[in-house]
């Protein structure tokens, strides 16, 4: 899926992701058991495409996620998720954001 969400897929949680910007999680009404988990990252980390790109290939948490720019200078990374329910989607939402920001912490450390 494109980082422009077709008229099938319908946002059913959203949440601030501390230092990188915000995370989306989206259903599809075609196949209920498919999401789309999405983090919009803010300003400064959408800056750091080259960062990002390499960390992909490093971080578990980013593992067969997808990096596309957005809206001139944005950047989104986006992952495909099944899910049996929308509370367990809901739960692998919020592990991937959180370990994301744990891989994210540790490549900084790692640089620093």
């Amino acid at each position: 899926m494109s980082p422009s969400h077709p008229s099938n897929w319908f946002l059913i949680d959203e949440q601030p992701v501390e230092g990188l910007g915000h995370g989306e999680l989206f259903q599809s009404s075609l196949c209920p058991s498919d999401f789309q988990a999405t983090l919009v990252l803010n300003n400064y980390e959408s800056n750091c495409l080259r960062d990002w790109l390499s960390q992909r290939w490093l971080a578990k948490s980013l593992e067969q996620s997808r990096i596309f720019e957005a809206d001139q200078s944005g950047l989104l990374v986006s992952k495909a998720m099944s899910a049996a329910n929308l509370l367990d989607a809901k739960e692998r939402f919020e592990f991937w954001l959180k370990s994301v920001s744990v891989d994210r912490a540790k490549a900084a450390q790692s640089r620093g």
